[in-house]
């Protein structure tokens, strides 16, 4: 999967870099709202691992370190399924960006 940057949307579709930038950083936020979930399933493991330094001391060594991959993943499949998800919206926004701009204006 290619990453969408502003150096390609610049390069591929005259966007200015302002234009550019803010076209990307609004599509990834409306990904990274629907992805919500995961952030969520990160931050309730962080707590966990937190928690039980003072409420569980007994845990098995296993327990903490297998907590702290599973919110490592789950941070990880976020910020993938975020470039993922926003990569058509981008593309079809720049797209139409450079469709109305070519149209000679009246």
């Amino acid at each position: 999967m290619a990453l969408i940057t502003t150096g390609r949307l610049r390069r591929e579709f005259g966007l200015s870099f302002t234009a550019a930038s803010a076209l990307v950083n609004e599509q990834r936020a409306v990904a990274s709202r629907r992805l919500r979930v995961l952030l969520w399933g990160m931050i309730v493991c962080n707590v966990v691992v937190l928690a039980s330094y003072v409420l569980v001391p007994h845990w098995p060594v296993w327990v903490v370190p297998a907590i702290l991959l599973i919110a490592l993943l789950l941070g990880a499949l976020h910020l993938y399924l975020t470039h993922h998800d926003s990569r058509e919206p981008i593309l079809a926004a720049a797209r139409a960006w450079r469709d109305n701009s070519a149209k000679p204006h009246e």
